[in-house]
């Protein structure tokens, strides 16, 4: 699942932290002062977040580029799993699936819940251990092998899926 453009522009933005200063004295010399002590501290983050920026290399847009006119991309089940992974419907699914699945997950601990309850987790569980392998197993034909394991969030998203397995 790729993040749009827009959220990575403004977390890259977030990452690029800029620091306002308060002035600590009130009088003119020390804004001359304080300004050149901004300016020197906002270059060096500034070359820091260049340099080391956490979002800038996980969320990058991937250029990554799915040649269709490859001899793979004709087969309907390829083309039918890219339509679907490419369609914001089924990354909405998923979404909704993992805030669920974080829900069902948190419900499940102290004080223990009835028999019934525990079943009912074990089941929901396994259904959402069921979506997120579909996920993985729809990307893969759909994008290729090759250009899934490109992307990090798929590399993360794979990990993920088969740690739930074991």
């Amino acid at each position: 699942m790729n993040l749009p453009l827009p959220l990575i522009d403004w977390l890259i933005r977030q990452d690029n932290l800029s620091i306002a200063y308060e002035s600590q004295g009130g009088g003119a010399d020390d804004t001359t002062s304080e300004h050149s002590v901004n300016k020197e501290l906002h270059d060096d983050l500034a070359q820091y977040n260049k340099n080391q920026s956490f979002f800038k290399q996980i969320c990058k847009p991937n250029n990554v580029f799915i040649d269709i006119s490859k001899p793979y991309y004709h087969n309907k089940i390829v083309s039918f799993c890219l339509a679907i992974a490419l369609s914001p419907i089924f990354d909405t699914f998923i979404l909704v699936a993992i805030i669920l699945n974080t829900i069902v997950l948190s419900l499940d601990g102290y004080p223990t819940p009835e028999k019934d309850i525990l079943v009912l987790y074990n089941y929901s569980n396994q259904i959402f251990t069921l979506i997120f392998f579909l996920e993985v197993v729809i990307k893969m034909i759909g994008f290729s092998l090759r250009v899934y394991v490109k992307d990090k969030f798929n590399q993360f998203d794979f990990l993920v899926v088969v740690m739930s397995f074991v």
